[in-house]
């Protein structure tokens, strides 16, 4: 390798850690836990938690796992959850008064398939990479074909086991990052937490 190739691929490994890095932090970022009265008369029973320590059900096994980017950022979701791959040249159908992160609508198999900008969700903007976006992306189907998660790249489908990842081990504000993986130093994506999260009012656009 040339020493100008070094130079260029230096800034973007030390990007890769400080990602890595990054995403193992939002796996201990407590959930701010807000104290509510109950009425008298009524036990102030906790509700159950929907965050199981340890290895998921789904990681039990070795599983397929697809890797992609958003800019520099690589991630990686479990190909058991995934609905379909698609090339996407950008085309949707805006709606009104939609929060930033929602795209708009796109047909596919005769499905509404609601369109995400996956980077405001999951890439801090310090790490975005500030260039004008390609025509030519991806979209990432999940949950039975409700939602159109967009990448930049579809990098590979690697086969990963429960200790390849340092998996989320409580509840944390980030439900939908399950863990990281080591070799990759990417985040694991929770399919099944990220779907609920936008169907809910609780997205979190980072800034």
């Amino acid at each position: 390798m040339s020493s100008l190739q070094s130079k260029q691929t230096a800034p973007l490994v030390d990007q890769q850690i400080a990602l890595s890095a990054y995403f193992d932090s939002l796996l201990t970022e407590p959930v701010v836990e807000v104290e509510t009265v109950e009425p008298e008369g009524h036990a102030n029973i906790a509700p159950p938690s929907s965050v199981e320590s340890g290895v998921p059900q789904w990681a039990q096994q070795p599983f397929q796992c697809l890797l992609f980017t958003i800019g520099h950022l690589t991630l990686g979701a479990p190909m058991r959850a995934l609905h379909g791959i698609l090339d996407w040249e950008g085309a949707v159908t805006t709606m009104p008064n939609s929060p930033p992160w929602y795209l708009g609508l796109m047909t596919h198999r005769g499905s509404n398939v609601r369109i995400v900008d996956t980077e405001q969700i999951v890439v801090p903007s310090q790490y975005r990479s500030g260039q004008s976006k390609s025509s030519n992306r991806h979209l990432i189907i999940i949950d039975q074909c409700r939602w159109g998660l967009v990448c930049d790249q579809v990098v590979s489908v690697v086969e990963m086991s429960g200790d390849d990842i340092r998996w989320r081990t409580a509840a944390t504000s980030r439900p939908w990052l399950a863990g990281t993986a080591v070799t990759q130093m990417c985040g694991v994506l929770d399919v099944e937490e990220f779907a609920k999260m936008l169907e809910s009012d609780s997205v979190q656009v980072l800034a």
